[in-house]
């Protein structure tokens, strides 16, 4: 069990919210290297369980290729492929897990106006990586920032990272301090920053 049976309660209440089918892709990582694959299928299984409107399936080597996924464990929504989790969704990022299903399933992204225009009108291709670790409570923030310039625009490309799980890429960042976000692997910068200026950070990156 990875959702404790005191919450299952309350995540089964948020999930009642979502208005559209949501469909989860599991990607494992090969041979038996993946310390946290099998929280993350028993996250998603239960989840399934609590949500009518939630489901998943494994991913397949013809998924990987048709959405072009490069890293493993991963799980992406058939509904909004580019939006991505690397790593498990686990500690403060389970809720902006929670939060990404529902705006994917309600199609609504809470961002102000002129970002939005601002946002929908890039027509160059944007891969935004957000290191994170499951303890970080600054994290959260930046991802959900991230996932919500990916809603509104398809030519982005959002990944929470988590960190440990994937320390040969943070380390190929460079990353000392987390939440940590990469740009076109040509901007970075650390901490949560607000929407307007992570935004800026994002154009800055075309």
């Amino acid at each position: 069990m990875v959702i404790q049976e005191s919450d299952k309660k309350a995540v089964a209440e948020f999930l009642s919210g979502m208005d559209k089918r949501v469909t989860a892709l599991f990607f494992k990582s090969d041979g038996d290297s993946c310390k946290f694959c099998d929280q993350i299928h028993d996250l998603l299984k239960e989840l399934s369980q609590l949500g009518d409107e939630f489901c998943y399936e494994m991913g397949t080597d013809e998924d990987m290729k048709k959405f072009g996924i490069k890293y493993a464990p991963a799980i992406i929504f058939k509904e909004r492929p580019n939006i991505r989790f690397l790593g498990i969704p686990g500690g403060y990022e389970f809720k902006v897990f929670l939060n990404t299903i529902l705006m994917v399933s309600n199609q609504k992204v809470e961002l102000n106006e002129q970002l939005k225009h601002e946002v929908q009108k890039i027509d160059s291709q944007v891969d935004i990586k957000v290191f994170v670790t499951p303890t970080c409570p600054y994290c959260t923030g930046a991802v959900m920032t991230a996932h919500k310039l990916a809603m509104l625009n398809p030519k982005i490309v959002s990944n929470m990272v988590e960190s440990i799980e994937f320390r040969t890429l943070a380390g190929k960042h460079r990353v000392m301090a987390v939440p940590k976000t990469v740009i076109n692997d040509k901007i970075e910068f650390e901490g949560s920053v607000p929407e307007d200026i992570f935004v800026k950070k994002l154009k800055e990156a075309l």
